[in-house]
């Protein structure tokens, strides 16, 4: 049977993790996890920086098209990430703006189209 850890936390309760084998404290308490604690903080961190290879942005958008090209490039991002539901939230929100956009930029050709009839 596992038994609970002995240490008392900041907060003054007592702690509710089970203790690592062979030690009456925890694996958050124990002195003897300090270097694993600290491996998985760090692991922890580098996994959850953006890729290196992100080549693009900043973006100056002034078009439909540079939004278009910034929503691709966040679609792109996106595919690339672990298959998850967060992942696949992203994605159809991403290609619902995106449609979105592409109507904006189609009705933005047609009417400067008719602008052009009418001015000649």
């Amino acid at each position: 049977m596992r038994r609970q850890c002995t240490a008392i936390k900041s907060n003054g309760q007592p702690c509710q993790s089970y203790t690592v084998e062979g030690s009456d404290l925890c694996y958050f308490h124990s002195p003897t996890m300090a270097a694993k604690r600290a491996e998985a903080r760090h692991r922890g961190g580098v996994n959850r920086r953006a890729p290196k290879n992100a080549a693009h942005g900043p973006y100056a958008i002034k078009t439909v098209a540079d939004i278009m090209q910034a929503l691709e490039d966040a679609l792109n991002d996106a595919c690339g990430l672990e298959n998850s539901h967060a992942r696949a939230r992203t994605i159809g929100y991403l290609c619902q703006i995106s449609l979105k956009a592409l109507e904006i930029g189609e009705l933005e050709e047609r009417v400067k189209a008719l602008e052009e009839r009418v001015s000649i």
